[in-house]
């Protein structure tokens, strides 16, 4: 059992996350992109003229939103049920439940999902670069520290996470 004393949780300058944390980089991004692509006219992904293309285009945005919508909360559900909660200091690694399962990042594997869904449901190229940005930022900066601050806080309980569960992203919104 940690020390509660020192209030083991993941700051936003080791993790590399702006205040408010994911949702307000998700936020900030999906705006600044919607900006610039007004600005720039962009084309989009599928002409809108090709009506076939644009349906195929929004089943599977909503089937990849729906799904990614649907692991995350179940996700934050599984947090929840062990006590892990943003304004509490994190007491444990959080390994079954959700989508915990299958993937050491439901929650981030399923903002992506959902970044990508809102890319094609708008039919934005300058969103679907985002997304793929968005993705970079997790897996170089915020990833490896929180992966490092749970080594250093529960190693031997996340060691044994990370054998059970080799995979950090959920590729297939379905296979949670």
């Amino acid at each position: 059992m940690p020390n509660l004393t020192t209030n083991p949780t993941i700051s936003y300058s080791g993790a590399w996350l702006p205040p408010g944390g994911t949702p307000t980089l998700f936020i900030v991004i999906a705006l600044a992109s919607v900006f610039l692509e007004h600005r720039s006219r962009v084309l989009p992904i599928v002409h809108r003229s090709k009506s076939r293309h644009l349906f195929i285009l929004y089943m599977v945005s909503l089937f990849l939103g729906l799904s990614a919508a649907f692991n995350a909360m179940s996700s934050l559900a599984a947090m929840r049920g062990n006590g892990v909660l943003h304004s509490k200091p994190t007491l444990s690694v959080v390994t079954t439940g959700g989508c915990f399962d299958t993937c050491r990042n439901p929650i981030y594997s399923s903002l992506c999902f959902l970044y990508l869904s809102v890319s094609l449901c708008w039919n934005s190229r300058v969103l679907l670069g985002s997304s793929m940005c968005i993705f970079i930022y997790l897996q170089v900066l915020v990833i490896p520290a929180e992966e490092n601050f749970l080594s250093q806080h529960y190693a031997e309980e996340f060691a044994e996470y990370v054998l059970a569960v080799p995979y950090r992203w959920c590729w297939m919104p379905l296979l949670c």
